[in-house]
């Protein structure tokens, strides 16, 4: 999309120093000061802030302004450069919603090359807005325009009202004028729309920093910001797919080295047997074997299963290394209970139970194991079965960097998503509706 400032090329020349006309105020005598002349069709008396009409030799009062005096945060008659143009404010306003909640303050620049433009501040945020010569397809108030192959959602469709006047205009300007608005976003730009009666008028705004502004005006205090601005550009977006693009790198890679860990490993099943524990076995050791470790073994994984039904069973194994006489060996446990209840059938628990021996040595091994079981309570016997293999591909380390992977582009995503919901926080239109309402 083209700049909203594509209409003023670089390094046009400044408004003309000195170049002011004067004429009395009809009102109370004070002279008012007329910077586009010839342009300007109304101006408002500094002085007792009556709005008098310039556009011919008869000046007459159009309105008083019955309001006291606001303070702008940039002065009419200021200068400065936006765009590379050289702009001079000449007008002030103030306008709200009907409500009068929201309200915004617009200055009107003037460059006598370059024409009119609008400086609009609200929240402390600020947008550079030039008039379109041209309607917009779609009309006011669809949820979705298109201009300049850009897509607008819509961000507010309201009425807007003038609370306070102060400097000149090119158009006749009242107090309490009211028109109907609609502002599209597609940050950092925003279209909006102006009715009044049958007559619209579309214009461009771009987001430009606060700093930007102090700079080009020489402000030394601008208000300050509160929230997110409508079309305010997000800072995660332009980092967004590179972002994605380097975790979805790293994803790959984790699950080819995982991939290629799982051809590359040469398990092999050193010990398997089942057995049937009576009673009185309870606390003995009822298997004792022994086994040997091949060159190759970097691990070895221990895993028992029992056919327990709502019940449970304990395994206490030893698991030695003869050279070293380091002892590996956990305590397995397994239970498996299930039911119906209310919200119908439920279950917890597992009939497996497993454990990896993670800094296993090739050597021989001694290996026991010791039972108890809820079976054994009513003097029945329990049966189970006990497996070890070496070289067992270990899932751990891979979860734990998929983790560690997925949290990056998680938090990017959340703090995205939560700038988002914080821009159309005051929209009636937001996406995020859920959000809010939560």
């Amino acid at each position: 999309m083209a700049d909203a400032s594509a209409t003023t090329p670089a390094a046009s020349a400044a408004p003309p120093a000195g170049g002011v006309q004067t004429f009395a105020c009809p009102n109370c005598g004070g002279t008012i000061g007329i910077r586009a002349a010839g342009l300007t069709v109304s101006a408002v008396c500094e002085h007792c802030h009556s709005i008098v009409g310039v556009d011919n030799e008869n000046l007459k009062i159009i309105s008083k302004a019955s309001a006291a005096a606001v303070r702008s945060a940039l002065p009419i008659g200021g200068r400065g450069k936006l765009f590379d143009v050289e702009w001079e404010i000449i007008g002030f306003m103030v306008r709200s919603d009907p409500t009068e909640k929201w309200k915004w303050c617009e200055y009107l620049l003037f460059n006598p090359w370059e024409g009119f433009r609008f400086l609009v501040e609200a929240e402390g945020h600020w947008n550079f807005v030039r008039m379109l010569r041209r309607n917009i397809r779609g009309g006011a108030g669809v949820p979705v325009i298109s201009y300049e192959d850009e897509i607008y959602r819509l961000y507010v469709y309201d009425g807007a009202k003038v609370l306070y006047v102060m400097g000149e205009f090119y158009w006749t300007v009242k107090v309490g004028e009211k028109v109907m608005a609609a502002d599209y976003i597609a940050p950092p730009y925003m279209l909006s729309m102006e009715r009044s009666g049958q007559d619209i008028i579309w214009s461009q705004a771009v987001y430009v920093e606060a700093s930007e502004v102090a700079s080009a005006f020489g402000a030394q205090a601008l208000p300050g910001q509160s929230g997110v601005a409508p079309d305010q550009p997000s800072p995660f977006e332009p980092r967004y797919k590179s972002t994605m693009m380097t975790c979805a790198m790293f994803l790959v890679a984790l699950i080819a080295v995982q991939i290629a860990g799982l051809f590359a490993s040469h398990s092999q099943t050193l010990y398997a047997n089942s057995y049937m524990a009576s009673p009185g076995e309870k606390g003995q050791t009822v298997i004792s074997t022994s086994f040997t470790a091949p060159e190759d073994t970097v691990n070895l994984w221990i895993h028992a299963f029992a056919p327990v039904d709502n019940n449970w069973l304990e395994l206490d194994t030893s698991l030695v290394n003869l050279q070293t006489q380091a002892d590996y060996g956990p305590l397995l446990s397994i239970e498996y209970w299930h039911g119906y209840d209310s919200d119908g059938s439920w279950s917890e628990g597992s009939r497996n139970a497993s454990h990896t021996v993670g800094d296993a040595a090739p050597g021989n091994y001694q290996f026991t194991v010791s039972p108890d079981a809820g079976a054994f309570e009513k003097g029945n016997p329990q049966s189970f079965e006990i497996e070890i293999k070496n070289n067992v591909p270990i899932w751990s380390n891979f979860w734990i960097s998929l983790v560690l992977i997925i949290i990056w582009p998680a938090v990017y995503l959340f703090r995205r998503r939560n700038f988002e919901v914080q821009r159309w926080s005051n929209s009636d239109y937001s996406p995020y509706a859920s959000d809010d309402d939560e």
